[in-house]
C-alpha cells in the first residue's frame, strides 16, 4: 500500500470518528483497504476496542508497546484518540455502561459494500419477480426467482453461486451486508462458494431447516412432505432444525431434516442428481463476455453448451468464451452452431428445428424396455471439467484436459467437440496457432457438424502464422461453400479491410 493511501485513510477514518457523513464509496474504499494494510487494520482495531470500550468496558483490548509504536499519528489523530481514550476511561471509572453508549462516536469502521445479485443464466421460461428471467438481469432485495421446465443460476456478491432446478422457487435476502439469506420454497437449488470474507455468513433456509456454510458446494431439497435434504459435496456446513436441533456435516454427508436430523452417507444416485446443477454452478460470474439469447421452433429444445446440460429453450446467458451449442428435441434433427464470443455483444440465435420421418409403429410382441436414465458418462465430466478451468482462466490444465478427452474417448462426440474448443483456446487464449492449426485439422480428419467452425479456425490461425497465400485460397473455398454463414461475412470484410 502507499503512504498517499494509507494518509487517506487515516483522513478518512477521521471524519467517520467525529461523525462526519461519508459517501458510500469512502466507506467502501475505508474497508477494502483496511484488508490489505496490515499497519491500517491494526490501528482499525485499536480504534474499535476504544469505541467498545464507551460501552462495554470490559471489552477493552490494550495493545502493546510495539503496536501502539506502529499507530501513526497527527495532531487530528491525537484529538481522536484522546476523545475515545476519555470516554472509555470514564465508562471503566463510574461503571455506566448503559449511559455511556449513547455518547460513543460513529464507529471507525465503515460498513461493508452493498451485496449485490444479479441472473447468469435461465432457461425454460424462469421467472424473476412479475417478468421472465433475463441473463444479466439484476435480482432486487427480497425478489423471487422461480423456475418451470428449465433451470436457471444466479450470482450473490461474486463470491457465490445458486443455481436451482426445475419447478424451484425461492427469495434472496441481503439486506444486511453480514448476512446472505436464500429462502428455497419448492423444489431444489445448488450453491457453491468461495470463502467467504470474516464476519459475512450465507445461509439457505427452508420451511423445516437451516443451513450455514462458508466456502463449500452443497444442495437443499424440498420434499413433496416437507422435510429438507441437505447433500454436502465439499467442505462443512452446519444444519440445523425448526426445533432448533444442529448437526455440523463434513462432506460427503447427506442429512435428511424433519423434526430431527438423520444424517447418512450420499448416495451414487443422489450424486448424479446435482452432477447437472453442480456442473451449471461453474459458470463465470464476471461481467463480461456476451449476452446470448438462443430461442427454438418449436420451443422446450434440450440445450448444450460444450456438452454441459443448459435446460430448454427459451435460454439466456452471459458466455465469457467462445462455445459450442448443440440443440436436441425428441422427434427432430439435432441442430447445432458454433459462438463466437465478443466482450459486449449481445447474440441471437433462432434455431428452426426439422422434423424427423415417424418412425414405424413398434410390435406389440415385445414390451419396450423402460429408458433409464444413465449417469453423465466419463466423456462428459471430462469435458466438463475442461469448461470449467476454461471458465476460470487455467487454460494450461484445460489444454491437458481436452487432450486427454481425445485420447481417451477418440470415437466419443465430447472428443470431436473438444476439438474445436482446443483449437479456440490454443489460438485466442495461449496464443499458439500451431497447435491451433493440429487442433482445428484433426477434426477436420474426421469430419462433422462442426466442419465450417474448424475451417473457419484453420483460416484465423493460418492468417496470424503469416501463411496468406494458403488462407487466401482457404478463404475462396469457404466462401463457396458457405456464402451466407456469418463466418463469410466476417472474411469479406476482412478481405475489404474493414
Amino acid at each position: 500500500m502507499s503512504a498517499a493511501d494509507c494518509q487517506r485513510w487515516m483522513e478518512l477514518s477521521d471524519q467517520a470518528a467525529v461523525g462526519e457523513t461519508l459517501s458510500a464509496r469512502d466507506q467502501a474504499w475505508l474497508v477494502q483497504h483496511a484488508r490489505g494494510c496490515a499497519d491500517c487494520a491494526r490501528e482499525a482495531g485499536f480504534y474499535a476496542s476504544l469505541r467498545d470500550a464507551v460501552g462495554r468496558p470490559e471489552r477493552l483490548v490494550v495493545p502493546s508497546r510495539a503496536e501502539v509504536a506502529k499507530t501513526r499519528r497527527g495532531p487530528r489523530r491525537h484529538a481522536v484518540v484522546l476523545g475515545l481514550a476519555l470516554a472509555a476511561g470514564l465508562a471503566l471509572a463510574v461503571g455506566v455502561a448503559s449511559n455511556a453508549s449513547k455518547r460513543a462516536v460513529a464507529p471507525v469502521a465503515a460498513p461493508a459494500p452493498p451485496i449485490t445479485a444479479r441472473v447468469l443464466f435461465a432457461s425454460g421460461h424462469a421467472r424473476l419477480g412479475p417478468g421472465a428471467a433475463m441473463a444479466g438481469q439484476a435480482v432486487a432485495q427480497g425478489e423471487r426467482f422461480r423456475t418451470n421446465d428449465g433451470v436457471a443460476c444466479m450470482a450473490i456478491a461474486q463470491s457465490i453461486t445458486v443455481c436451482l432446478d426445475a419447478m424451484s422457487a425461492a427469495t434472496v435476502s441481503f439486506a444486511d451486508p453480514g448476512r446472505t439469506i436464500v429462502y428455497l420454497e419448492k423444489g431444489r437449488l445448488l450453491a457453491r462458494l468461495d470463502h467467504q470474507p470474516a464476519g459475512r455468513t450465507f445461509l439457505v433456509r427452508t420451511a423445516k431447516a437451516e443451513v450455514q456454510a462458508v466456502g463449500t458446494r452443497f444442495s437443499v431439497g424440498v420434499a413433496e412432505d416437507g422435510r429438507t435434504l441437505v447433500r454436502l459435496h465439499e467442505g462443512k456446513v452446519a444444519v440445523r432444525a425448526a426445533n432448533r436441533v444442529s448437526s455440523a456435516l463434513a462432506a460427503p454427508a447427506q442429512a435428511n431434516v424433519s423434526d430431527d436430523i438423520r444424517v447418512a452417507p450420499i448416495p451414487a444416485q443422489a450424486s448424479d442428481e446435482d452432477q447437472v446443477l453442480s456442473d451449471l454452478s461453474t459458470l463465470t460470474r464476471t461481467p463480461s463476455g456476451a449476452m446470448v439469447l438462443l430461442q427454438s421452433t418449436p420451443s422446450g429444445a434440450d440445450v448444450f453448451v460444450d456438452n454441459v446440460a443448459m435446460g430448454k429453450t427459451p435460454l439466456s446467458t452471459l458466455l465469457a468464451t467462445s462455445a459450442h451449442v448443440r440443440l436436441s428435441l425428441a422427434g427432430y434433427a439435432p441442430a447445432s452452431e458454433w459462438l463466437p464470443i465478443v466482450d459486449g455483444a449481445r447474440i441471437e440465435r433462432t434455431f428452426t428445428l426439422t422434423a424427423l420421418p415417424t418412425p414405424a409403429v413398434a410390435s406389440l410382441d415385445k414390451p419396450a424396455r423402460a429408458r433409464r436414465s444413465t449417469p453423465a458418462s466419463a466423456a462428459s465430466r471430462l469435458l466438463a471439467a475442461a469448461q470449467a478451468l476454461r471458465a476460470r482462466g487455467e487454460y494450461d490444465a484445460c489444454a491437458q484436459a481436452y487432450r486427454r478427452l481425445w485420447a481417451e474417448f477418440p470415437d466419443s462426440e465430447e472428443a470431436k467437440v473438444s476439438m474445436i474448443s482446443l483449437g479456440e483456446l490454443e489460438l485466442l487464449g495461449r496464443k499458439r496457432p500451431v497447435a491451433a492449426l493440429d487442433a482445428f485439422g484433426a477434426y477436420l480428419r474426421i469430419g462433422g457438424p462442426l466442419e465450417r467452425e474448424a475451417r473457419f479456425g484453420r483460416i484465423r490461425a493460418l492468417r496470424v502464422l503469416g501463411r496468406d497465400a494458403e488462407a487466401d485460397a482457404e478463404s475462396a473455398a469457404f466462401l463457396r461453400d458457405y456464402p451466407t454463414s456469418i463466418q463469410a461475412t466476417t472474411l469479406r470484410r476482412q478481405a475489404h479491410g474493414q
